[in-house]
């Protein structure tokens, strides 16, 4: 598991390593990222009321990796941090290529997690972006990298702000606060976007 926080820093953030849970204290507009691919904290006992029902209506989303790795995060958080400020938390869930990341924030958060890989992205960019998206795709040095920031700016502001995928070609304001990265896992790479207002 990797563990880091986002501290809100002069209109950006500023990331720092963590190493233990224990070792957390979340302030106002902090994100705390978990990221991993292994589910050793899943039992159904460890799950929250909004996920045991959940489970209760979609009974498939017990034999599936991507919901126990995330649950495995949110559990792992959960036991080892102590909320010494008893602030409200806010989470956010995203999961890719049996990889997952759990966001967690002082703030309503969003978050989105894409595994990198080649592919065609044309059509998502003529139905889902506008017209800037499109130019800045097809001005990048990078455009694979490109396209992933802006796809995954989008779903997590589809998160952050309890929208359905309807709303793809809606979203994508670089206005609220987002911070993109990339993290690799073997060799495998991965993008995210964590965004909070």
């Amino acid at each position: 598991m990797k563990i880091w926080i986002l501290r809100q820093i002069d209109g950006g953030f500023k990331k720092d390593i963590i190493y233990d849970i224990k070792d957390i204290r979340i302030i106002s507009g902090d994100i705390v990222l978990l990221f991993g691919s292994d589910f050793k904290y899943y039992s159904y006992d460890n799950l929250s009321t909004s996920d045991k029902k959940r489970l209760k209506h979609y009974p498939n989303l017990a034999d599936k990796i991507e919901f126990k790795i995330s649950r495995s995060l949110k559990t792992a958080f959960e036991k080892s941090y102590i909320n010494i400020d008893k602030v409200p938390l806010y989470y956010s869930i995203s999961h890719s290529n049996n990889h997952a990341i759990l966001a967690i924030s002082t703030k309503f958060i969003g978050v989105d997690l894409e595994l990198i890989k080649n592919r065609n992205f044309d059509i998502h960019m003529e139905y889902c972006f506008s017209n800037h998206q499109i130019f800045r795709v097809e001005n990048s040095d990078n455009k694979l990298i490109e396209f992933y920031k802006i796809w995954t700016l989008k779903e997590a502001q589809i998160k952050l702000l309890n929208l359905g995928f309807y709303a793809i070609d809606k979203v994508g304001d670089e206005d609220l606060m987002n911070y993109s990265d990339i993290i690799e896992s073997g060799d495998m790479k991965f993008i995210y976007t964590a965004v909070t207002f």
